[in-house]
């Protein structure tokens, strides 16, 4: 899935001003930042291909602290369904 479908598919974009807009993409412990403004004239970030286990930000604003916070409470939810597969996975033998 690209960048540009995940956003279709959540039901699109919508701020009065293009220039607060951010996307925010946590990826294997990084955290990128693409300008609403820049993904909106530049095709490449529609395109950009999103990798299993990303989580995407969207925001209308520059609040790092609350794009921080969800992308921790997302790795969080992953570590903890890695534990109960593992543990399941260990019972199984």
């Amino acid at each position: 899935m690209t960048l540009g479908q995940a956003i279709a598919a959540a039901g699109r974009l919508t701020t009065r001003d293009r220039e607060l807009g951010t996307i925010r993409i946590y990826r294997s412990g990084d955290l990128y930042q693409i300008p609403l403004r820049d993904y909106l004239a530049l095709p490449d970030f529609r395109q950009l291909v999103l990798l299993n286990g990303d989580a995407v930000f969207a925001d209308t604003s520059y609040d790092l602290d609350r794009a921080l916070v969800f992308h921790s409470d997302q790795i969080e939810v992953i570590s903890l369904n890695r534990q109960a597969k593992g543990a399941v996975l260990a019972e199984l033998e």
